[in-house]
């Protein structure tokens, strides 16, 4: 793991003020100076008075692991005897004051500041100017905002990706579900063919009544001939307690089709917006397959519905016409 530098431990997250220009002497340890690594930049700013007592202030910009920027200012103040310096440390507006200790060599300032809890920290500091920290901090914020739209991006294509697989999911199962109610729509066919066929029979029966009945001499009110019209009868309920149950299963049928459409519209969106974006998902194309097979299907189902209700109607009809014949006379 990179060690922080000095001047980014020392210093802290400040926002710098002003910035004053000085002019010194050969042998003053006033000025500017610069230290840093690829990813941080400090300066020192410092001026030396009578009695060699030090004063100044220092910048810093640190480009972090996760591509943020981090600025740090403060205050020092110290002495120093042309070769040795001692100082104390403000990063405003944190109130501790920490103290560090070093040595000048020409124009460079080597510094070593004990940070508690942690090893002592040295930093290198040539004497440079402002034009060089300002060109080093633009470098390390184009750098920032590079990593910050690569993540920008990455995270963007996890999303997308996640949305992607997502929809994928959802496509397959209803996908899944469509074929599963093609094959209960079959069933739903035979039943419903099976009904239509009670209804027929039923009439059959009751035709076989009427005719049993008409060939019977004597008295109409005959026990063999209100047994018949008990039978007529029984067969007409008989024909209404089928169409209950047809009833019935066409309204469970309508109310499934009518969830199972909310729920194609919601996918069928969703694949849209896919595709719009430029998201291939190859389910999609299948599902499309998938629904013009269950449309197709569904409209056929409810076009024999249409067909057994109809053939209810006609044979009740001609059940009740045939029991009317045989009870008036």
């Amino acid at each position: 793991m990179r060690r922080a530098p000095l001047y980014i431990i020392v210093f802290g997250l400040v926002v710098f003020g002003g910035i004053v220009f000085f002019t010194f002497s050969n042998n003053s340890i006033s000025g500017t100076y610069v230290g840093g690594s690829s990813n941080d930049i400090g300066m020192i700013r410092l001026v030396e008075v009578e009695g060699g007592k030090l004063s100044g202030q220092f910048e810093s910009i640190t480009l972090t692991d996760d591509g943020t920027i981090k600025d740090g200012s403060g205050s020092l103040e110290g002495v120093t005897d042309g070769k040795n310096i001692a100082l104390s440390i403000k990063a405003s507006p944190s109130p501790i004051i920490l103290t560090a200790s070093g040595t000048r060599d020409a124009d460079t300032i080597t510094l070593t500041v004990g940070v508690m809890g942690k090893s002592p920290i040295t930093g290198v500091f040539k004497k440079s100017d402002l034009k060089t920290f300002q060109t080093a901090s633009d470098v390390l914020r184009t750098k920032s905002q590079t990593i910050l739209t690569e993540k920008a991006d990455a995270e963007k294509r996890k999303k997308i990706e996640e949305l992607k697989q997502k929809i994928v999911a959802n496509v397959d199962k209803t996908t899944k579900l469509l074929q599963n109610t093609n094959v209960s729509i079959d069933k739903i066919l035979n039943a419903q063919h099976v009904n239509e066929k009670k209804y027929h029979d039923i009439t059959l029966k009751v035709q076989a009544y009427y005719d049993k009945a008409r060939s019977m001499p004597g008295d109409r009110n005959s026990v063999p001939r209100n047994q018949i019209i008990v039978a007529m009868n029984q067969g007409i309920i008989a024909t209404d307690q089928v169409h209950i149950q047809v009833q019935s299963h066409q309204d469970q049928f309508n109310n499934a089709m009518d969830s199972i459409a909310k729920n194609l519209q919601q996918t069928q969106s969703a694949c849209a917006a896919c595709k719009d974006k430029s998201m291939q998902i190859p389910s999609c194309q299948q599902l499309d397959e998938e629904i013009t097979n269950f449309t197709a299907k569904v409209k056929k189902a409810r076009d024999v519905m249409s067909g057994v209700e109809q053939t209810y109607k006609t044979e009740l009809k001609e059940q009740q016409g045939l029991d009317s014949v045989v009870t008036r006379y």
